[in-house]
Formats: structure tokens, sequence, C-alpha cells
């Protein structure tokens, strides 16, 4: 072998030495910079984030008294879904405003699995003339209870009706059923426990 193609055997095998460090040692090492680079951002963000989580949460300790009157009117627009005594009492009240017959009924609905908070039903059944059920059922709607009118059955009352169902009623008064979901503000999870 002459010294010129020992030359080029021995730089051919340190290129192939070299390619082999660069691929088997340099590219992972590399590959694992890269990993942590990311890890690092990840981190940084999610830092910023609870930070900027803490500052809020400290902005709310702060002003808690400039909020405290909203939550506790929030507080008071949920409904009891055991015992919605004073939700029954509001619409009593309203209706006997507005010279309505009126019978209330519960309601059993579903979970739904967009439902925020736990809820309960009612059926709410006004008679009367149609001006006063529709201003009974426009200050439902404008009640601070948080409630949500699902279904809405109109019914013209025409001739003698049988049984004692809202007796006193004239020919062309109407019946108004209304569905409705009350909200309680407990979640869910809280019902499941």
């Amino acid at each position: 072998m002459t010294a010129k193609r020992k030359i080029y055997v021995t730089t051919i095998c340190f290129l192939v030495i070299f390619a082999l460090a660069i691929i088997l040692g340099i590219l992972p090492l590399m590959t694992e910079i890269e990993k942590s680079s990311e890890n690092l951002i990840f981190q940084k963000r999610a830092l910023d984030l609870f930070q900027q989580q803490l500052m809020n949460l400290e902005d709310f300790q702060e002003n808690y008294s400039f909020y405290q009157p909203t939550l506790e009117r929030i507080e008071k627009s949920f409904v009891a879904t055991e015992a919605p005594v004073s939700f029954i009492e509001f619409l009593e009240r309203e209706a006997q405003k507005a010279v309505l017959e009126i019978e209330i009924y519960p309601l059993t609905l579903a979970l739904a699995e967009t439902d925020l908070w736990k809820s309960s039903g009612l059926r709410v059944m006004v008679a009367g003339p149609f001006s006063s059920c529709s201003r009974f059922l426009e200050r439902l709607e404008r009640a601070s209870y948080l409630l949500e009118i699902f279904q809405l059955n109109i019914e013209r009352i025409e001739g003698e009706r049988s049984g004692k169902k809202f007796e006193g009623l004239d020919i062309g008064d109407v019946s108004f059923n209304i569905n409705l979901k009350t909200f309680s503000g407990e979640s869910p999870e809280e019902k499941k426990k």
C-alpha cells in the first residue's frame, strides 16, 4: 500500500468515525436539548399562568367587600332543590298579583351533561285572562331566580270543563302550562356524593 493510499483510507476511516460520532452522540444530545427547551418553555408558561391566577386571587381578596353584595345576589338567585319554598311562594305571590289560578307540581328532570349545576323541575299551570298570564310569564322571566323555561303550552278554555281544575274561569280565558328548570348552585358532582 502506498502512502497516498494509506492517507485516503485513514481519512475515510476518520470521516466514517466522525459521522458515526455525530449520528450516535451529537444528534441524540441535540434532540435532548430540544426536548428540554420545550419543557422549559412549557414550565415558564405554566408559571406565568400560575402567577396571573395568584394576582387575580389577591385582587379578589383585596376587593372582596366590593364583590360581596353581587355574590350574595347571585347566591339568592339559586333555588333550593330539596325544598324550593321561597320560589314557590314567589310563584304564588305573582299569580295572586295577576289574579290568576295557579297549580304547581314537581317535575322529574334528567341531568344533562351540559348542566353546570344541580337542577330541579316544576310544572306551573296558571289560568286566567291572556294578558294576565302573559304578565305572569314576563315577571317569571325577569325574576332574580336562575331558571329556564323549557316548555310552554297555551290552551284556550272553551265550554264547560270537566273536573274542578281551575274553577271560576270564563270562556275565552287561557291556561299556560309552563315547565321550568331551576338551578341550585350545587355542581352535579356534589349531588353524587
